[in-house]
């Protein structure tokens, strides 16, 4: 009898932690540093979206979001194994199913790291990070947007960029084939004076703390209209 009660609760523990896929967008959302656990400011654009779009999930990512308890450096660490593991685990379970991922500050790093891949460069600590390879086609094949807010790592040259910032993150991203692979499926907001993501511009005060205010409308039309693109029936070849 107590074999049979601990397969059962085994196999009910495995089932609870399988994904469930969702019937329309399923959308992963890395909140800020310092927000409460769950999605955060940017859960009302997901929530906005779902609304959209019959049968989508909005998911906050689970992981510290801090800057001390843990360090900022491990916490971005546990944030980039966590969605990416998410990512991993939706396209296994839901290998049709169509996603959209946003990540806030901090959680723009998260999100870059794991679907781009990161190198120890991207902080100027060598001994806080580590290789990481972009997510593979089998997984990014279904993701139709990403959306960035005051990412850290901003780079300079990408094409993907919107808003006002002319400058860099305050940390590295050295290589950005991955991302700009994704072509219009992804997007990077900052504007000038955000420190965070436009280090060097003269500091204007709360930029980097209006984005969702900002392009919320914008960002919103933007997942829409890519789920919509995903759905088209394929096009008949001319003969």
């Amino acid at each position: 009898m107590r074999a049979f009660t601990a397969v059962a609760f085994l196999a009910a523990l495995a089932s609870a932690q399988q994904p469930v896929c969702a019937e329309g967008l399923q959308i992963f959302i890395a909140r800020g540093t310092g927000e409460a656990p769950g999605p955060g400011v940017t859960g009302n654009l997901g929530q906005a979206v779902a609304g959209l779009i019959p049968g989508s999930r909005v998911q906050g990512v689970d992981y510290p979001a801090s800057l001390d308890n843990p360090g900022y450096f491990d916490s971005v660490k546990n944030g980039t194994k966590t969605l990416r593991d998410n990512l991993v685990e939706y396209a296994a379970a839901c290998p049709n199913g169509k996603v959209a991922v946003m990540g806030y500050s901090q959680g723009a790093q998260i999100t870059a790291n794991a679907i781009c891949g990161t190198n120890i460069a991207w902080s100027p600590f060598p001994d806080s990070g580590e290789n990481l390879a972009a997510l593979g086609q089998d997984v990014t094949k279904n993701i139709v947007g990403v959306v960035l807010f005051g990412d850290p790592t901003n780079p300079p040259q990408a094409s993907f960029r919107k808003g006002s910032a002319k400058g860099h993150g305050m940390f590295n991203r050295p290589d950005i084939s991955a991302c700009e692979a994704l072509g219009d499926r992804i997007v990077s907001y900052c504007d000038e004076g955000d420190v965070f993501c436009d280090a060097g511009s003269p500091p204007v005060t709360l930029v980097h703390l209006v984005y969702v205010q900002v392009y919320g409308q914008e960002v919103v039309q933007y997942l829409v209209r890519q789920f919509q693109s995903a759905n088209l029936p394929p096009r008949a070849l001319p003969r």
